[in-house]
């Protein structure tokens, strides 16, 4: 599932980086910000008032589109955060959901929101984690330099391939 360590090239950012210790952005409590505005009433900044969340996350854009050569189509860097399977879903639903990584014509489509991860020494999370694709966020491109320096794995091109196929569908489904 991941790359060995002298296989991963820690210079780039790539689709299916995982990165630890960034603070996940992907689901904001509209009610918990706080709007901040001017003696005239113009709005000039805005803060949340919640504890921060970090964790580790996934990189899902495009490695052509992180690039750092392309200035024009590198805009900002898609990530995904990573939970522990422990605590996204009752034990019962753990096998449905580690088996939905691999869709073909006769899977149902269950579990398209999750992308699980085998456990890995470099990972804290004992019997797997899972990619949440429906808390996906967006950082800007000067945000790369710090991200890269967060990098600790690399999924292999196979495991990228199921997760770009699984993203795929949980963003196109109909219902």
């Amino acid at each position: 599932m991941y790359l060995e360590k002298q296989e991963t090239d820690f210079t780039i950012l790539n689709q299916g980086d995982i990165l630890e210790g960034i603070q996940i952005l992907g689901a904001i409590n509209l009610g918990a910000i706080n709007i901040v505005t001017n003696f005239k009433g113009e709005q000039v900044s805005w803060s949340v008032s919640n504890k921060p969340n970090f964790s580790h996350v996934i990189v899902l854009s495009h490695s052509c589109e992180i690039d750092q050569s392309n200035k024009v189509k590198m805009t900002g860097i898609i990530l995904a955060p990573i939970r522990d399977l422990n605590n996204a879903s009752p034990d019962e639903k753990i096998e449905d959901i580690i088996k939905s990584n691999y869709i073909n014509e006769t899977s149902e489509y269950s579990y398209l929101k999750y992308f699980f991860l085998e456990p890995h020494e470099y990972l804290p999370y004992r019997i797997g984690a899972i990619v949440d694709l429906s808390k996906c966020f967006s950082v800007r491109k000067n945000s790369f330099d710090i991200l890269l320096t967060h990098k600790v794995l690399q999924i292999k091109s196979e495991t990228l391939w199921h997760l770009s196929f699984k993203t795929a569908l949980y963003f196109h489904r109909d219902k």
